[in-house]
């Protein structure tokens, strides 16, 4: 592996221990400390607040969210594929809302 040193001088590093060297001084060059950079905020956080802890969802917006679907996408991570979602949509509207007003009362 070759190198400069920090005077211009080209130097070959043959060993493991010698190309270590070289490379923890290449990255400790290129990397730097975030301390050095980083600001320290004096103001506090905004506590979060809710207007309400009712949910905001209705069955028109489950149905709104399901028929906008693109069923010639593939399954997501749940293995499901979106035509049997675009296809079952009413019922999936319809149970969902249940559910979550139930959850919530």
């Amino acid at each position: 592996m070759k190198t400069q040193d920090k005077d211009g001088n080209m130097l070959t590093a043959c060993t493991d221990s010698e190309k270590a060297e070289v490379l923890g001084n290449f990255f400790a060059s290129v990397f730097n400390r975030e301390s050095e950079f980083a600001e320290v905020s004096t103001t506090q956080p905004r506590p979060c607040q809710f207007s309400s802890l009712d949910p905001i969802t209705s069955e028109q917006i489950i149905l709104k969210k399901l028929n906008n679907l693109n069923v010639t996408k593939s399954p997501g991570p749940d293995n499901i594929h979106p035509r049997i979602l675009y296809e079952l949509r009413h019922e999936i509207a319809s149970y969902t809302t249940k559910n979550i007003v139930r959850d919530f009362v």
